[in-house]
This record gives structure tokens, C-alpha cells and sequence, in this order.
């Protein structure tokens, strides 16, 4: 009996080791992506900045406008935006409506931001789901006077932006449900 006993509580404490290492390693993995996706926003930022001062001084000093300058910046604009909403969700840094969250009782509201959870990884897995698609039937597409990038590669930034996003809001879903297994045993 107390060898049972014994080896239940084995069991317990090994399973919190593997939840508390699956938690550790899932954070290290997914800060690494923010990481690499604040470093891709930083470029784009500065790459567009550098752009539209190129372009305004080409067209108002040289007098000779860069053709290309106002397609690359909208390329770059949504490769930016769509690498830093994921960031923004994660940091909880997005617009949200907090009026029923804050006069909810405690107990309720981890429910609730697992219900909002699920809902955006539903979003997110139908916007990857008919994105890629998208993606793949634009590649035939060309800027007109960026003939060397097509239109395919802008449209990418749309499954992999949502993509990351779901990975997020798996990571948020994973949290909530690790404080419902922490507050039953």
C-alpha cells in the first residue's frame, strides 16, 4: 500500500516536472520567434523610412521620382504590421474592449480569456487555412514596376502573420488551462 502510495506521488511530481520543462521550453521557443519578428518589424521600419526620404528627396531635389519607392513601402508596411500583430497579442499591447473582463468576479475570468483564446485561434487557423491558397495562386501576379517580386510574396505575410498569432493564442490557450490544473491539484 505504501509503495502505491508512494509511487502516485512519483508520478505527480514528474508530471509537474514535464509541465513545468513543456512550459519552459514552449517560452523559450516562442520568445525566440518574437525575437527574430521584432528584429524583421526594426528592419522594415527603417528600410520604408529610408525609402520615403529617397523618394521625397529624388523627387523634390533631383527632380527625377523613384518609381518603385510606393509599392516597396506598401510591401514593407505589410510585412511589418503582419510580424507585429502576433508581438502586440502576446504582450496583451492590442486594443481591446476590457469593460466585462474588469466586472467579472475573478473565477470567471480565466474562462473568458479562454473563450477569447479559442476564438482568435479559429480566426487565425481559417485566415492560414484559406491564405495559403491565396498565396500560392498570386505568385502568377507581378508589381508592375517591381517585376522581380511578385505579388505572392507580399500575400505570404498573411498566413504567416496569422500563423504566429495562433501560436500565441496556443500559448495563452496552454497558460489558462496550466492555472485550471494548478488551482484543482
Amino acid at each position: 500500500m505504501f509503495c502505491r502510495l508512494n509511487d502516485i506521488f512519483l508520478l505527480q511530481i514528474d508530471s509537474m516536472l514535464f509541465t513545468m520543462e513543456l512550459k519552459k521550453l514552449l517560452s523559450y521557443l516562442l520568445d525566440r520567434i518574437q525575437k527574430i519578428c521584432s528584429i524583421l518589424c526594426g528592419i522594415c521600419l527603417i528600410s520604408i523610412s529610408t525609402v520615403m526620404l529617397l523618394a521625397v528627396l529624388f523627387r523634390y531635389v533631383l527632380v527625377s521620382p523613384i518609381v518603385w519607392s510606393e509599392e516597396i513601402t506598401g510591401f514593407l508596411l505589410v510585412w511589418m504590421v503582419l510580424l507585429a500583430a502576433p508581438i502586440g497579442y502576446r504582450l496583451k499591447e492590442h486594443v481591446a474592449i476590457d469593460f466585462l473582463p474588469k466586472k467579472l468576479p475573478a473565477p470567471v475570468k480565466p474562462y473568458l480569456q479562454l473563450v477569447h483564446s479559442l476564438i482568435i485561434l479559429w480566426v487565425a487557423s481559417v485566415i492560414v487555412f484559406y491564405g495559403i491558397p491565396h498565396t500560392i495562386k498570386s505568385m502568377n501576379q507581378i508589381f508592375p514596376t517591381l517585376e522581380w517580386i511578385r505579388y505572392g510574396y507580399m500575400y505570404g505575410a498573411l498566413p504567416l502573420g496569422y500563423f504566429l498569432l495562433g501560436l500565441y493564442c496556443l500559448e495563452e490557450i496552454v497558460l489558462v488551462l496550466l492555472t485550471f490544473k494548478g488551482k484543482r491539484g
